[in-house]
């Protein structure tokens, strides 16, 4: 269980971006943070990941304190995909290359593959995507659309938690179908969802896509005035909110 307690942040003094934010999330749980424009939902995230130190608070995962733990160790077990495909993966990287290193860093049980190995991974990882990228693996990561990129990064960051099976593992997604044109947009969420739901990886989501968040996620935190507003829990069976309702709590 992920468990957040009471953390707030500022990055002016007494202008606070989190106030006192508590929640708990299952293992296994997708979760989407709904929010205007500056409510806190990417500082959040953020905070989690170890990229910022929150000003007062704690979070822990599997009754392990990482408040304030340095952001190599955190990222061991949370896992974050940016809105910007260049804070993903290094574009220089072939997609062969891509998929070397971060399984490579993932699991000492890859290390010992030839090329030719990698390469019949590589195709075996992607051809079922069927987005072509088995047919550009020499290709570098900069010459990928932006939708492209957003699939390398979710599908390899998926290995690498499969591969982290011993720890629980959080996957982290701020807007990350944010910049895509809506039938990518489209595309990569049904992939996301698919893998997330198949591997039962506990997920939070930073996401505008209300329909997204009615339709796929177990609960909804919804940010507001610096605080968690509301929180909406989801059945398998109905969905108890319209996307008109939950649109209203979240810009009103």
């Amino acid at each position: 269980m992920l468990k957040v307690t009471n953390i707030s942040k500022s990055f002016i003094l007494s202008e606070k971006v989190l106030d006192d934010i508590s929640f708990d999330i299952n293992k296994g749980e997708l979760v989407s943070v709904l929010g205007s424009n500056g409510s806190g939902k990417s500082t959040l995230l953020k905070i989690l990941s170890g990229f910022y130190n929150s000003d007062t608070g704690s979070f822990s995962l599997s009754d392990k304190v990482l408040t304030g733990l340095p952001t190599y160790i955190i990222s061991q077990q949370f896992h974050y995909l940016h809105q910007s495909r260049e804070d993903n993966l290094p574009p220089s990287l072939t997609l062969l290359e891509a998929t070397m290193v971060c399984l490579s860093n993932a699991s000492s049980d890859f290390h010992s593959l030839s090329v030719n190995q990698w390469t019949k991974k590589t195709i075996d990882l992607f051809s079922p995507l069927d987005l072509n990228l088995e047919n550009k693996i020499d290709q570098q990561i900069k010459s990928f659309s932006g939708g492209e990129c957003q699939v390398v990064s979710l599908v390899l960051m998926i290995e690498i938690i499969k591969q982290n099976s011993a720890l629980e593992n959080i996957l982290l997604l701020d807007e990350h179908t944010a910049h895509l044109d809506n039938n990518m947009a489209a595309k990569v969420m049904d992939l996301t969802i698919q893998l997330v739901k198949e591997n039962q990886i506990t997920t939070i989501m930073v996401t505008h896509n209300i329909e997204a968040a009615i339709k796929f996620s177990d609960r909804v935190l919804i940010l507001k005035n610096k605080k968690v507003f509301r929180e909406i829990t989801f059945n398998s069976t109905r969905r108890q909110i319209t996307k008109s309702e939950l649109e209203n709590l979240v810009l009103n």
